[in-house]
């Protein structure tokens, strides 16, 4: 089988955009060089019914409907540093502040809005697609020209792997992820509540107004923030009256994850659904996994208190660098220099449950 991009659509400027095709077993997924990133995701259910596991789009307007960064791949900095601004080798880099005083995600022009490169693809030995994206030095203040690739490949059964990785002429930071919305029910009806969750992390990065990191790395016993033993969203937010969940209605925090960074990816993150029968098993390289349970998808319903998550339709599992580690010199280190490669690896894993959360068959509203 070869593999030949179709055509996505035309940016407002004439750009044209192009998608990518990867099918493989139990799994088959649409690329765009748009952003890089997953415009679908489908995987079967318990029953072998094939179902969308990501927010989905299928042309650019739908995602330019579709909630900020939907599937993208994110940088030059993927989530937040503190004042728009950074220090390195003596010399301050100032960045564009497009979330309050603070750059999010490389700011509004950042890796997300960029229209990447097909460097390579093919069907042997395994569907795989490699994008490529050049940075030029001083782009959205960051120092040094950045060559980054993103490549996806379907490494085995409902197998998803992302390798990210980027090289440079001058000294700089980098920090790269997806930011695809996840719902394994595949029901864009259905809310993401009730899915559980185990996150291999002792400690999490408590924020401040501005969800920049405080410096803190604090225990996550006790707290909202305790995955460490399956449980769902609605188990750790009913009641909880921590402000580091109160002001958000939900998560958008970094978790410390065990191991920091490693050569080889590991299990750090456990979904499950027991409604739909999927399971999804996130490997990473990362020292870091931003969740964000989705609270901006769905305002909360009336009445409910502001910890409540109010039905929103998809969250996020961002394996990355910790947010703000340039400015923080006891985070883990986000530089990169010449000579060097950054890579940063995650796999998506996904499988089906063993039985229906009754102990018989499930139904399945998938098609």
């Amino acid at each position: 089988m070869t593999l030949v991009p179709r055509p996505f659509g035309r940016l407002e400027d004439g750009t044209p955009v192009e998608a990518v095709d990867l099918t493989g077993e139990a799994i088959a997924v649409t690329l765009t060089t748009l952003g890089a990133g997953i415009a679908s995701l489908r995987t079967p259910d318990r029953n072998g019914h094939f179902g969308e596991t990501v927010l989905p789009f299928t042309s650019l307007e739908e995602r330019a409907a579709c909630p900020p960064y939907c599937g993208a791949s994110i940088g030059r900095f993927a989530n937040r540093i503190a004042g728009g601004s950074f220090e390195l080798d003596g010399t301050r880099h100032q960045l564009p502040r497009n979330h309050g005083a603070n750059c999010l995600h490389g700011g509004p022009d950042g890796f997300d809005t960029r229209v990447w490169t097909i460097a390579d693809l093919g069907t042997d030995p395994i569907p795989f697609v490699v994008f490529a994206l050049d940075s030029p030095d001083g782009d959205a203040g960051f120092p040094g020209r950045l060559r980054v690739e993103a490549r996806y490949a379907l490494t085995g059964p409902g197998e998803l792997t992302v390798e990210y990785s980027a090289t440079t002429d001058r000294p700089t930071v980098v920090n790269l992820t997806n930011h695809a919305y996840f719902n394994l029910s595949a029901d864009a009806g259905v809310g993401i509540e009730a899915h559980r969750l185990q996150i291999e992390a002792d400690a999490m990065l408590p924020v401040d107004d501005g969800l920049v990191p405080t410096g803190e790395i604090r225990p996550v016993a006790g707290t909202a923030f305790d995955f460490r033993e399956p449980r769902t969203f609605t188990e750790n937010l009913q009641d909880c009256d921590d402000p580091q969940v109160l002001g958000q209605r939900g998560f958008d925090h970094c978790f410390v994850l065990r191991g920091g960074t490693t050569e080889a990816p590991r299990t750090i993150v456990r979904v499950e659904d027991a409604r739909s029968g999927r399971r999804l098993d996130l490997l990473t390289t990362e020292p870091g996994l931003q969740l964000y349970s989705g609270h901006l998808l769905a305002a909360p319903e009336h009445g409910a208190p502001p910890a409540v998550v109010g039905g929103p339709t998809g969250f996020c599992l961002e394996p990355q660098r910790f947010p703000d580690a340039p400015n923080q010199p006891d985070f883990p280190s986000a530089r990169l220099d010449p000579g060097r490669t950054c890579r940063q690896v995650a796999i998506y894993r996904f499988s089906k449950l063993d039985s229906a959360p009754d102990g018989g068959a499930a139904e399945s509203r998938q098609s």
